[in-house]
């Protein structure tokens, strides 16, 4: 059939934006008479700067109209001198301004009223010196360990450090950054134990230009979600002519630029890669010198006592091979990129598989080639058709095409958060990747310039033990760092750990509420909260709360986080934000803080997700429309407030950041005499400026006038980069052998440390771990029984109330049910008795959570599925343009988490769909 799409004229898109009837409310009618389209105005100048609005940190190129003494920002665009995304950005991007100019941001500080209860969003404005009076009379009696900081998209992008550093100066163990439990850590972990790195979406770089074969599995949030340098570079690829593969439950933004789109039954994606994988190496279609010379293939395992795979090691834990030359074992160093030495300085070419039956003192080895072989023997194409619904002939001829393909690519995919296999399955598609020697090399996954720098650095410092770490730390090595300094009671003077890892080790490992890593997520938090945990014999309880520009009541579990704010035990909820997302109702104390567009930022950074090095930084690109705070200088603050004094908050920048304390404390003062706001940003900023021009052999003065003038600082190409500090090949990768590792080292620790031998999702090879999406039934499902799927969308960023700017709610009005609707196959909507636009009751069967939503028929999904886009539903009603949208995605996911990471099973369940 013909497909009918409907063309967005300007009439209907002011119409959908509200500004039809009511004008263009985001300009002044002065400015649009003065500053018509037609007429060029020498007042008119560029800043730079940096996109808030997704991992991608895209470069910008503002345009600002000085008329009368006053600045406005007229356009938001991408910066043309940049290599990431040139002048490119999304509808997302390019909304940005609507932050600046919005009538519901949140103007000045706000407490709540008195009488009022959490969440009913009554607020009376209030001075700064009262916001602060508040905080400091509310946090009297209030233990340093009492306190949890939960720092959201601007924390985890740019100020990690400062949080950090924040933390450690009011010695508040207990840190939560970004949505990691329903966004990235958890199926991240998966890759990151193959190679290395921490956030992938940001450190890891598909090279889809130079590439001849793409393959996306749970992938489309790279490209379609939207990350603009990502579609550019895939754009390009299309143009060459490269294969698009996709594996989707529906017709994706992705898939509608496939080749070749399969309907996977939803949960079984890891059972395709494994039967890929098993193909791969049974035919041969992998790099050997690859794997030979710079992975941890050729390494010899043996069966312990608990009968699992476990690393043949000296004495000095240092891996074993079967050197090929004399057939004899020897012993490599336990840390290398290079596998073609021995730990006595001796040429060794490693057997990629042992001979048969092969015995070194009296012990049977194998390679981890060999044991991952036999582990993946029942993992066949037939079995993974009988599974996914892929037939098995398809499934040997993506193997093959992949497999022979010159510079494949498989997505490694960003959101984590669907089943309880998704770190296996992310972990399998590095494997996949690394087979065929497609790290760090063109056409292939390629380290960003930024985080190659971070790791040289990490590697140069790393016999340096007064390297302040949040300087000489990178990938997971940080992370390592970051877990272990929270899980240690000694890291503050008051031996308190954080409560996630007490929570860890006072619940049962059969727990659904157990996590062995759990990184920065809230798993145990509301155990802390109602008093569940006790530490040294006395309760360990939570009881306030500094949220930063994150939204957890839209992210976790609905009703999870409004029992948490508003329980008796929680005596002071402070949030700092722009925007009055649902989370901001919750507030005792609401910190309004800067808009991204009218700071200038504290440090200057590497140039997002590009494989070039280049620097960039945020220029203020008007005067602040209201008296709002910078977070770096809010921490300053409230370290006062905290602790009596600004001090600490002095000494760990400079013990854990290396910035020295006095002259930073000096020019904060400097700053602070002549009048200049944020003095402590503008310190900071000073500093670094200072620091980066000094590491380039230029003055501060020139960094600051290229800056200014081009909005980047170009440092050395990808191709430069790649040949002399490539990793693996020229340099180690971050992982505790510095190899790509097909055995892990991380999930071997763990299993280790936890006895957890029998465990699947603790399996040093790849295995399978079913997604259990209708635990104990085997009965064909009822006509009004479907699998549940979601996705981003491109106009909404996760979690953010960002759609609440009017050109975002008007291209989702315009888009209507496809954007904002729950995606239902016509037969089965047919069946129903369901129509386009109807509005259902969605029940979780695992849970019987409800949702209300309206349906979008269509054919572009699975019949026994149906899809939700994420990012709608916000109940705030301070966001007037956009609440009430769509449905909440959090409406319908469980509070049910995988034992690694605690990330939650977003997708794993199934839901009945009836009338509303």
């Amino acid at each position: 059939m013909a497909w009918q799409f409907p063309k967005m004229t300007r009439r209907s898109f002011l119409k959908n934006t509200s500004l039809g009837a009511v004008g263009a409310t985001l300009y002044h009618p002065n400015w649009i008479q003065i500053a018509g389209p037609d007429k060029a105005d020498p007042a008119d100048h560029f800043a730079y700067s940096i996109c808030n609005y997704c991992s991608s940190f895209c470069s910008l190129r503002i345009t600002v109209s000085e008329r009368k003494g006053k600045s406005r920002i007229m356009k938001l665009g991408g910066n043309p001198n940049s290599t990431l995304n040139g002048d490119k950005i999304c509808a997302r991007g390019q909304s940005g301004l609507r932050q600046v100019y919005s009538a519901n941001r949140i103007k000045t500080p706000l407490i709540r009223v008195a009488g009022s209860k959490r969440g009913e969003m009554q607020f009376r404005a209030a001075t700064w010196e009262e916001a602060w009076d508040y905080i400091a009379q509310k946090s009297k009696g209030i233990q340093p360990w009492e306190w949890t900081v939960y720092g959201g998209w601007s924390t985890c992008s740019f100020y990690v450090p400062h949080t950090i550093c924040f933390t450690s100066a009011i010695q508040c163990p207990n840190l939560i950054t970004s949505p990691t439990q329903n966004c990235v850590f958890d199926g991240h972990l998966g890759t990151n134990s193959m190679i290395g790195n921490f956030v992938v979406h940001g450190e890891n770089i598909e090279d889809y230009e130079n590439s001849d074969y793409i393959l996306s599995i749970i992938g489309n949030a790279c490209i379609g979600g939207v990350s603009t340098c990502r579609a550019v570079r895939f754009a390009t690829a299309k143009e060459k002519g490269v294969k698009v593969v996709v594996l989707d439950p529906r017709a994706s933004e992705t898939a509608a630029k496939a080749d070749e789109w399969y309907a996977v039954k939803p949960g079984t994606d890891l059972d395709f890669t494994l039967a890929m994988l098993r193909e791969m190496m049974h035919h041969g279609w992998y790099e050997e010198d690859f794997l030979i010379s710079h992975s941890n293939m050729p390494f010899l395992v043996r069966k312990n006592a608990h009968n699992a795979w476990e690393l043949y090691l000296s004495a000095k834990k240092e891996p074993a091979v079967i050197d090929q030359h004399s057939g004899q074992v020897v012993f490599l160093p336990a840390f290398s990129n290079s596998n073609l030495q021995s730990n006595s300085g001796a040429a060794v070419k490693p057997q990629l598989r042992a001979p048969a039956d092969f015995q070194h003192q009296g012990e049977k080895l194998v390679t981890v080639f060999d044991a991952q072989f036999l582990e993946l023997e029942p993992y066949t194409t037939e079995w993974a058709a009988a599974n996914t619904g892929i037939a098995a002939d398809d499934i040997r001829k993506i193997a093959r095409e992949f497999g022979t393909a010159k510079s494949p690519i498989v997505i490694p995919g960003w959101s984590g958060a669907r089943y309880g296999n998704i770190q296996m399955l992310r972990r399998v598609q590095a494997m996949i990747q690394a087979l065929k020697g497609g790290l760090d090399v063109p056409g292939g996954w390629i380290f960003g310039g930024e985080y190659r720098d971070e790791v040289r650095n990490m590697w140069a410092q790393k016999d340096n033990p007064k390297a302040p770490p949040l300087a000489s730390l990178a990938g997971m090595p940080f992370v390592y760092w970051a877990a272990n300094a929270a899980a240690n009671p000694g890291s503050h003077d008051h031996g308190y750990p954080a409560w996630a890892a007490v929570h860890r080790d006072q619940t049962p490992k059969d727990s659904p509420d157990w996590a062995a890593f759990p990184f920065t997520t809230e798993v145990g938090l509301d155990s802390a909260i109602k008093g569940k945990l006790t530490w040294k014999g006395k309760p360990y309880l939570c009881k306030a709360i500094l949220l930063n520009g994150t939204n957890p009541l839209r992210d976790a579990p609905e009703g999870f986080w409004e029992e948490l704010l508003t329980h008796p035990n929680m005596d002071l909820v402070v949030v700092m934000d722009v925007m009055p997302a649902d989370t901001v109702a919750y507030a005792d104390v609401v910190l309004p803080e800067l808009t991204y567009l009218e700071r200038d930022e504290p440090a200057i950074y590497g140039n997002g997700v590009n494989p070039d090095n280049m620097l960039i930084t945020r220029y203020q690109a008007v005067p602040p429309a209201y008296d709002n705070v910078i977070l770096t200088d809010a921490f300053l603050k409230l370290t006062e407030i905290l602790t009596g004094s600004p001090e600490p908050y002095y000494q760990s920048v400079e013990n854990l950041m290396g910035i020295p304390a006095p002259r930073l404390k000096a020019l904060t003062e400097e700053n602070r005499a002549k009048g200049i706001k944020n003095p402590f940003t503008m310190a900071l900023r000073q500093m670094d400026f200072e620091a980066k021009a000094k590491g380039l052999g230029i003055t501060a003065q020139k960094l600051d006038a290229v800056l200014r003038e081009k909005g980047i600082y170009p440092v050395a190409k990808a191709e430069e980069l790649i040949a002399n500090y490539g990793m693996p090949r020229k340099m180690a990768l971050p992982t505790p052998s510095g190899r790509a590792e097909f055995y892990s080292n991380l999930y071997g620790q763990l299993r280790e440390q936890f006895g957890l031998w029998d465990s699947p999702y603790f399996s040093v090879l790849a295995t399978h771990i079913p997604a259990d999406c209708r635990p104990g039934s085997k009965a064909p499902m009822a006509d009004d029984e479907f699998y549940f799927t979601f996705g981003m969308v491109p106009v909404v960023s996760h979690c953010s109330p960002n759609n609440d700017f009017q050109p975002l709610v008007g291209i989702s009005k315009f888009r209507g049910g496809i954007y904002t609707g729950l995606w239902v196959h016509a037969q089965r909507a047919a069946k129903l008795g369901l129509r386009e636009g109807d509005k259902v009751l969605v029940t979780n069967l695992l849970t019987q959570q409800k949702a209300e939503a309206a349906i979008h028929v269509t054919r572009l999904v699975r019949e026994d599925t149906v899809f939700l886009y994420s990012g709608y539903g916000d109940q705030n009603p301070a966001l007037t343009h956009g609440m009430g949208m769509g449905t909440a995605l959090n409406k319908i996911t469980p509070n049910f988490i995988e034992p690694v990471s605690g990330g939650f099973r977003s997708q794993e369940f199934t839901v009945r769909l009836e009338r509303a």
